[in-house]
């Protein structure tokens, strides 16, 4: 109810509403994960994980249908090779994020070949 409060407190004042409801969130998200139990707050981050997650799934599907029905097929050819130097981009990436930690891949794995 706070959220809806400070979205009409914003729009009675002629401010913006989004901008209002977008800080309300931050605020929401630093104070209510700490009122709440252990295990409901283990819950609630595992629910808006899911929730992020099925969010940009639907944008990147809804905008992916959007691109292959347009008429430009110029944008779908161009992003052929940025989909083939992806892979080895991100390599190179991750290899020259873990030159400063060497002990980066000196984790302990010897349970997950306990079947």
């Amino acid at each position: 109810m706070s959220a809806y409060l400070a979205y009409l407190v914003s729009e009675t004042l002629a401010l913006s509403g989004i901008v209002t409801l977008f800080f309300t969130g931050i605020c929401h998200a630093h104070y209510s994960y700490y009122s709440v139990t252990k295990e409901a707050a283990i819950t609630l981050k595992r629910l808006f994980e899911f929730a992020a997650f099925l969010s940009e799934m639907f944008v990147f599907a809804y905008l992916g249908l959007q691109v292959s029905h347009s008429s430009s097929f110029l944008l779908l050819l161009s992003s052929a090779p940025l989909l083939l130097c992806d892979l080895p981009l991100q390599s190179i990436l991750c290899m020259l994020r873990a030159l400063g930690r060497p002990d980066m891949f000196l984790t302990d794995v010897s349970h997950a070949w306990l079947a």
